[in-house]
């Protein structure tokens, strides 16, 4: 009887029309996809600290322990930077300060001021090899957002 139906108000079984009766859906294989590299943690551990597009839209930071970001470019009020040691510098956004630490930062800066930097990486040794002297590393990325200035 699985196949009939019971008409309401009435004691009479009809049969279920072919388009109402469940089916179970064929098995479909599920091809092998390959999986694109990551942009934020490479296989090859080799540290890279930041990425250079033309024109990109956002600029992804991705820290080693706390979610990625993605701000707009667009939104990015002002900037600030230790020109004389390139050891830190800080971007304002209208929703949070976002506060980079490390070494040989001025180029970072640089490309983030033409807005050609696309990607920017936080330095964790759990995640990449040690860096090549003599490039710029980034040992902290803190986001702070706004009206929460405790952190």
């Amino acid at each position: 009887m699985s196949d009939h139906l019971k008409w309401p108000g009435t004691n009479e079984w009809q049969p279920q029309p072919q388009w109402q009766r469940s089916q179970a859906a064929p098995a479909v294989p599920v091809p092998d996809m390959e999986v694109p590299p990551s942009l934020a943690f490479p296989e090859n551990r080799v540290y890279v600290p930041y990425e250079k597009r033309h024109g990109p839209y956002d600029l992804i930071l991705f820290c080693a322990t706390l979610p990625a970001q993605f701000p707009c470019y667009q939104h990015l009020v002002n900037y600030s930077f230790d020109q004389h040691h390139g050891q830190f510098f800080t971007l304002f956004y209208p929703f949070m300060t976002v506060n980079v630490k490390g070494h040989a930062l001025a180029e970072i800066v640089q490309a983030i001021l033409l807005r050609e930097c696309a990607i920017i990486r936080e330095w964790h040794r759990d995640l990449y090899d040690p860096p090549k002297r003599g490039i710029a590393v980034i040992q902290s990325i803190t986001i702070t957002p706004m009206g929460d200035e405790s952190r």
